[in-house]
């Protein structure tokens, strides 16, 4: 027990090299990164293809076609089982009710297991997209549904709050312009998209007014002209067919036949509706989203290639370099916004662990003290846990987070051992110093036992072999990496702690017996 001994001797030092231990371990937090979930590899790769709006279904086709054919090249036939193209796809809503958009398609793949190929999803992503890019007009994004159930991948959506069409269109192009120089973003893509031009009738309401015509009378007049009204009923055998009477094709193909048409006021007077109307074309969004009551228009991206915190800070920068329309909002969500939330319900969670079990040693030792000294094992968890995820190139996330959760009841258990024997060879009569190194000498093993056990227990899963490894790998080895780390500065520095509590008490009644003194010789 000469290491004892020496960090006995050196017992400043011993917790100034604690310290600096536990700094290290959270400036290593950004070098390591932060993320919400790792990836999960689903097997599968969804991509969509968006031509420009007003492109017809034929030439969307033969686009897809020419996908399909270089998709089939770029990939091993051992690497995928089914290749699915489509020509003409809806989303949200759309879909769901059978609308479909000309100018998109979407490609899906069905690949093999991870553990049957060398490459991994997002190898072959970045295989496709530099066998793409090339395909002028053409913007390809894969799907954020590969993510997996659990929200794994780093999906970042930035959401420009505004009311104004133009100043939101233009304000979340020139954030998309910006972003788009990231390298670590891919995929990015605007959810609002353009509509085709269209024909805005605009009534005057004042002349219409003074005519005895209102806005509603006027609309629905070149509705029934254009689009038809039911004039009646014809049955049939059972059957009814509604009857629709609308102008001929050849009196309203143009704006100016509309212009032409004519509308009795009340009073019987028939007036040309070009007197009472202007016409504009006009460009308006095909889908208005809304959230929290305010129109919004969301910018979605991947971040591939670095950590999901750096990755918000670089699009934050970008954002700042914009100037801000007046009553624009912009706020980054998705995985970053699910990332600090659950964080911050888990390092409560942490909080309360510590608590719960400062109470329960606490009434176990009947002890305030030797809890306490107990709980300084925690902290030194943290030094493993960021180096260990630093060797492995693994980022700090919500798993990570919850095998510290665990290591916080986990470590405690060995400093448990070392100062409940202390503190019995100490009620035999032992002197602190003493006991302190006879209690390290015999628990020792059974600390090395537990700790060993856990470690090569958890090593198989900490290698990150087989499907769905993404998500285990990085609890067992921030577990692994805090049990080791733990397990030395249980046997260093916890003694050294208890030494500097036995001192301080020693200190303090010594005090007391001075005053005590000084109060007998006064009197």
């Amino acid at each position: 027990m000469k290491v004892i001994n020496r960090a006995l001797d050196r017992r400043k030092r011993v917790v100034a090299y604690t310290v600096v231990a536990v700094i290290l371990a959270f400036l290593l937090l950004p070098v390591t990164g932060m993320e919400f979930m790792p990836e999960q590899d689903e097997a599968r790769l969804t991509m969509l293809a968006k031509l420009p709006v007003g492109t017809n279904l034929d030439t969307t086709e033969e686009i897809m076609t020419m996908v399909e054919k270089r998709t089939m090249k770029a990939l091993k036939d051992s690497e995928y089982r089914v290749v699915s193209v489509r020509a003409g796809y809806g989303e949200g809503f759309a879909a769901a009710f059978g609308d479909t958009a000309d100018h998109t398609g979407k490609l899906e793949l069905r690949l093999v297991p991870v553990t049957e190929r060398d490459r991994s999803q997002q190898e072959l992503r970045e295989v496709l997209r530099e066998e793409l890019k090339d395909i002028p007009g053409v913007d390809f994004n894969f799907s954020f549904e590969d993510d997996g159930l659990l929200g794994g991948g780093a999906a970042i959506s930035i959401e420009v709050y505004g009311y104004d069409f133009e100043k939101s269109a233009k304000y979340t192009n020139e954030i998309y312009e910006k972003i788009k120089t990231i390298p670590s973003l891919k995929d990015i893509d605007i959810s609002r998209e353009e509509g085709l031009p269209e024909k805005v009738i605009q009534i005057n309401r004042d002349k219409a007014s003074k005519m005895g015509l209102n806005a509603s009378q006027i609309a629905n007049m070149v509705k029934n002209y254009v689009a038809g009204k039911v004039a009646t009923i014809y049955r049939h055998e059972g059957d009814e067919y509604d009857v629709f009477v609308r102008l001929r094709e050849k009196d309203r193909e143009t704006i100016d036949d509309i212009r032409q048409l004519r509308v009795t006021t009340p009073v019987g007077v028939s007036v040309p509706l070009g007197n009472l109307i202007k016409i504009d074309t006009r460009t308006g969004p095909t889908s208005i989203e809304r959230k929290k009551q305010e129109r919004v228009v969301y910018i979605k991206c991947r971040a591939e290639g670095q950590d999901l915190r750096s990755v918000v800070a670089d699009i934050q920068d970008k954002i700042d370099q914009i100037p801000r329309p007046t009553n624009f909002n912009v706020m980054i969500a998705g995985a970053y916004e699910d990332m600090q939330d659950t964080f911050q319900d888990l390092a409560l969670a942490l909080l309360l662990a510590v608590v719960l079990i400062y109470i329960i040693m606490a009434s176990q030792f009947e002890s305030f003290a030797s809890p306490f000294i107990v709980m300084f094992s925690v902290p030194t968890l943290f030094f493993g846990v960021m180096v260990f995820l630093f060797l492995t190139g693994t980022t700090f996330n919500v798993v990570s987070f919850m095998g510290v959760l665990m290591l916080a009841g986990i470590v405690v258990n060995n400093a448990i051992v070392l100062v409940d024997y202390t503190n019995i060879l100490r009620a035999r009569g032992m002197q602190v110093r003493e006991a302190i190194i006879e209690a390290g000498r015999l628990r020792l093993r059974p600390i090395m036992m537990t700790t060993f056990t856990t470690i090569l227990a958890l090593i198989p899963m900490s290698l990150g072999i087989g499907e769905g490894s993404e998500m285990s790998a990085p609890l067992a080895r921030s577990v692994i990496g805090g049990m080791s780390s733990s397990f030395i500065f249980t046997l260093v520095f916890i003694p050294v702690v208890y030494s500097l509590f036995e001192s301080g008490k020693e200190r303090l009644q010594r005090r007391k017996e001075m005053k005590a003194l000084k109060a007998l010789k006064g009197n």
